[in-house]
């Protein structure tokens, strides 16, 4: 049975959730990607764009236009975070919150090793938050005392989370419970993680939504 008709069915164990994401999962895509590159021409943006998205690639232009970024790869790579991680994994922890006791995260560390891929800035990007969690020295790079500091703090909620159910931390920010009223999300930082509640204001969920009822 697939996952989310699991879940509204009712067919799964009703455990506490923590259910997060990466604040710039697919930031060096266009670096990455055969074709692109960074810095991105505007007119290989566009033309991406139209690939991906086909009949709603005017719409998704006009939410992501390439001069509100730095370089067009960052809105690339904004858009397809937005529309492949950040809002279905908002989506779901809606759905989850309203069944079970659910805690949502990002992880936004801009500077996760190795900082930068194919000489573009890599963001907190996919899977750059595992270093962290399960301490470990990457191959590509070492991990600064605050971003250790970090690291401790992430095992240390999920330890509390495994015991407890609950993310609670003596002298750590408080994780608040994602819920339908305050949609409080925890952005793991280096320095100063802190609780936000306009995760879905910034990952344009609105907009995906609208074209992913």
């Amino acid at each position: 049975m697939p996952v989310l008709a699991a879940i509204q069915s009712g067919t799964w164990n009703q455990v506490p959730v923590i259910l997060g994401s990466n604040h710039d999962e697919l930031q060096p895509t266009a670096a990455l990607t055969p074709g692109l590159g960074y810095p991105l021409d505007p007119l290989i943006y566009s033309i991406a764009v139209d690939v991906l998205f086909g009949g709603d690639a005017p719409q998704v232009l006009a939410e992501y236009p390439a001069a509100n970024y730095a370089d067009p790869a960052f809105a690339l790579g904004a858009l397809l975070t937005d529309n492949a991680f950040a809002c279905p994994t908002d989506k779901l922890r809606h759905l989850l919150s309203t069944l079970t006791p659910t805690y949502g995260y990002e992880f936004d560390d801009p500077n996760a090793p190795p900082g930068v891929q194919s000489g573009m800035p890599s963001g907190a990007y996919h899977s750059a938050d595992v270093q962290y969690l399960f301490d470990y020295t990457p191959s590509h790079g070492v991990l600064s005392p605050d971003q250790k500091a970090l690291s401790l703090e992430m095992i240390r909620y999920w330890a509390a989370f495994a015991d407890q159910g609950r993310p609670e931390v003596q002298a750590a920010p408080i994780w608040p419970r994602f819920d339908e009223l305050s949609h409080g999300v925890l952005s793991l930082r280096p320095v100063a993680s802190t609780a936000i509640d306009d995760f879905a204001d910034f990952h344009h969920c609105d907009f995906w939504n609208s074209l992913h009822p």
